[in-house]
């Protein structure tokens, strides 16, 4: 078998899946350290975001939930991968994550496109994931020299983001420390808080 990789006949929506499932079950053991929530991720692709949160409410049996304005929102918005973090049996209580995937070796203008996703959208979580590559080294430099792309602070709401690594062949994650999350269980509490900072017990 090849070892340099098979993202050249592969398509980028070909990983979505497998790396919904390793982030899911991963943040998912992560969070169960904490407390309980449920946890899911959906790809959207050339659906939109707004789409793939009516997804994750079903498959949660949700039937109920009535979106708010901040979910509304998500309409037109086509993100790679939309995840969904709430309370367990309490789907109001809940934070949300926007994951990119990229073939290429990571630049500061994907990280720009995360960014506004999750802006635009008002989510609080994103992670920017490179299929079997690394990061470039201007914007590794970027990264280490100005904390404030990392977690950025603005209506009430902090956006902190990760740079991951997907590994084709072995089907799994490495968080590089550049990053603001560097491993599942720091993004776990990141993401606990969000949830309990809107919705105190």
């Amino acid at each position: 078998m090849n070892n340099t990789g098979d993202t050249n006949i592969r398509s980028e929506a070909s990983y979505y899946d497998e790396i919904c499932v390793n982030i899911q079950d991963n943040l998912a053991h992560a969070l169960a350290s904490i407390g309980d929530y449920e946890v899911r991720f959906q790809k959207c692709g050339t659906k939109d975001m707004f789409w793939g949160l009516r997804r994750i409410l079903k498959s949660l049996s949700h039937l109920d939930y009535e979106f708010s304005m901040r979910e509304q929102m998500t309409q037109d918005l086509f993100v790679d991968i939309v995840g969904f973090v709430c309370k367990e049996k309490e789907p109001k209580a809940n934070t949300l994550v926007i994951c990119e995937v990229k073939l290429n070796t990571l630049t500061l203008n994907d990280y720009a496109q995360l960014l506004g996703y999750c802006v635009t959208a008002n989510a609080e979580h994103g992670l920017l994931i490179a299929v079997d590559h690394g990061i470039t080294s201007r914007f590794e430099s970027n990264l280490r020299h100005n904390e404030g792309l990392k977690c950025i602070e603005r209506l009430n709401l902090t956006h902190g983001f990760g740079i991951l690594k997907w590994k084709s062949h072995s089907k799994e994650v490495q968080f590089n420390e550049v990053g603001y999350y560097r491993s599942w269980h720091i993004l776990a509490r990141a993401l606990a808080h969000s949830i309990d900072k809107k919705h105190p017990s």
